[in-house]
Formats: structure tokens, sequence, C-alpha cells
């Protein structure tokens, strides 16, 4: 089976974050063994796409986006959409950063 790494994260409706982490094939798979989808509170927000796994060492690549929260709790998710055969992917490195605030409005 396929797999997921979620976390809920509390946030701030309207604020700006950035999401960077590093997405690697796995050595010696095809490309359709290595494909992670990124989600911000559901929606799918980025997708590394199938890479195939060279023989060499592991190459780091490093993947970044910037989403903007909606709620005051949002999900992070990651899932592997590779062939469902148990392997999963290789994902590290993860950040999340607030980059910009709301305007504060006043009453």
């Amino acid at each position: 089976a396929s797999t997921v790494i979620y976390q809920d994260i509390a946030t701030t409706p309207g604020a700006t974050y950035e999401v960077k982490y590093r997405f690697a094939a796995r050595p010696n798979t095809p490309a359709s063994d290595n494909r992670v989808e990124m989600s911000w509170g559901g929606v799918v927000e980025n997708d590394t796409g199938n890479l195939a796994g060279a023989a060499g060492p592991i190459v780091w690549n490093l993947v970044s986006d910037t989403v903007v929260a909606t709620t005051t709790t949002t999900r992070l998710a990651f899932t592997d959409q590779g062939t469902a055969n148990s392997m999963g992917s290789f994902v590290d490195d993860f950040s999340l950063v607030k980059i910009a605030c709301t305007p504060r409005v006043s009453p």
C-alpha cells in the first residue's frame, strides 16, 4: 500500500506560509515508483512527478511552495503516489515558515 505522512498545524487564516522539503528517487527504481504529492488543507499544492532512480548515489531535490491558510488548523500531508508496493518514497528535511501575516482590520 502507499503511505501518507501528515500533521495538523495551528495556522492563521489569511497568512502565507512557505513549505520546503526534499524528495529523492529510490536507487535502481523505475519512475513509476517515485512520486510524492504535497497537499495543504486538502488541496494538492505540489506534485514531484515521476522520477526514475539511477544506479548512483541518492540525489535529493529541494521542493518549495507557498501556501495560504484558510482556517485555524491546516493539514499538511505528503502522499506517496508511486506504485503501491509498500516501498514508499524518500522525503526528508521538512520546513514550514510563516512568511506573511494578514493585515489587521480595525473593528
